[in-house]
């Protein structure tokens, strides 16, 4: 079933829209200027270029989980209104159903994401070197850079984009078990990890990780630390959306109908 669902959701429309919607984010993350200047000179470097769309200040950042949630978190909610959720799973058990259609919106999620990311670095990547022994780079990803190691820069903050999205998307699909209404669906997640930010100080989207609250209060400075520390609290959060998600679904399905 995970295999049909993620087939479905790649076919969708939405899931090329929120991919659209996600490289946007990174392309507005720029001053033509920014961008003429960088092409014509080389002025920076991909780190450089990459921590300045990541900024704390920089709001385009927390639109990427609206762009999470498009490709197929809805879909739970489209099951309900024409009761498609009651033929599939007088088919297969239960927790088949919910698997498949949690997980299928998280990956194509995370994937939108980390596409984009991917798009983004390589892009910069043509035109800029990846650092420059003059240049401050946070002490976590400095290892990193000086093995001149992009293709593992690319596959540190991937992953941690790709669980971002699959944070994302799994919100959202816990907001389709309760509402059907697509607004509440699609802006639930950015309008939560925002409030997180403005009330809490707890950032996690954008994942320099250098940037992240989170690292600067934990001290860690060494990759794998600050990586796993990340990793792991979005692994957490995937975990308990998911519980709840489960949960609920049961009930709705057992109870509420």
């Amino acid at each position: 079933m995970l295999g049909n669902e993620i087939k479905k959701g790649i076919r969708s429309p939405m899931a090329w829209l929120g991919l659209l919607i996600a490289l946007g984010v990174y392309g507005i993350s720029f001053t033509q200027n920014d961008w003429m200047n960088m092409i014509r000179f080389g002025n920076g470097t991909v780190v450089d270029k990459h921590n300045y769309f990541l900024m704390e200040f920089n709001p385009y950042k927390m639109i990427l989980p609206f762009a999470a949630v498009l490709p197929y978190a809805v879909s739970v909610a489209e099951d309900w209104e024409h009761h498609a959720c009651y033929m599939v799973v007088r088919r297969c058990f239960l927790r088949v159903y919910r698997f498949g259609k949690f997980f299928a919106a998280g990956i194509l999620g995370g994937g939108v994401l980390t596409v984009a990311l991917w798009a983004f670095l390589l892009f910069l990547r043509h035109y800029l070197p990846l650092y420059n022994e003059s240049s401050y780079y946070e002490p976590f990803i400095e290892p990193v850079l000086k093995k001149n190691g992009f293709g593992l820069y690319l596959l540190y903050f991937g992953s941690l984009q790709f669980l971002l999205g699959f944070l994302s998307a799994g919100i959202g699909c816990l907001i389709a078990v309760i509402t059907n209404k697509r607004g509440v669906i699609l802006l639930g997640p950015l309008l939560l990890f925002a409030v997180a930010e403005i009330t809490v100080n707890f950032t996690l989207v954008g994942l320099s990780g250098g940037q992240s609250s989170v690292v600067f209060a934990s001290g860690l400075e060494t990759p794998m630390s600050v990586y796993c520390l990340i990793a792991g609290i979005m692994g957490l959060f995937i975990a308990l959306i998911y519980a709840i998600y489960c949960n609920l679904l049961r009930r709705r399905l057992m109870e509420w109908q």
